[in-house]
């Protein structure tokens, strides 16, 4: 039964997912921007680099991974704790 309900709850928290995640792009514009700059700035002084930078800048830029994995750990320790609190029937 519960996971059914965690089926259903999916697109609402895919939703709740990227919603966090735009907010996190925006108030990283600026780091965003220095770290590309930054991660130019190496692979022009060194070339042999560039492709460890670009995995390094993908690894960097998944937010959307982290916010996931973050958001649904809480979801489920809410669904966790909100069960532990709840009296058990006894009927």
């Amino acid at each position: 039964m519960i996971m059914d309900i965690i089926k259903w709850l999916e697109p609402s928290i895919n939703s709740s997912v990227d919603d966090v995640t735009a907010l996190c792009d925006k108030e990283r514009e600026e780091v965003d921007k220095e770290f590309r700059e930054l991660c130019n700035l190496v692979v022009c002084r060194y070339p042999d680099v560039a492709g460890d930078m670009i995995e390094l800048s993908d690894l960097y830029f998944d937010r959307r991974g982290i916010v996931s994995k973050s958001y649904r750990s809480g979801f489920f320790d809410g669904l966790t704790i909100s069960n532990i609190n709840t009296p058990k029937r006894t009927d």
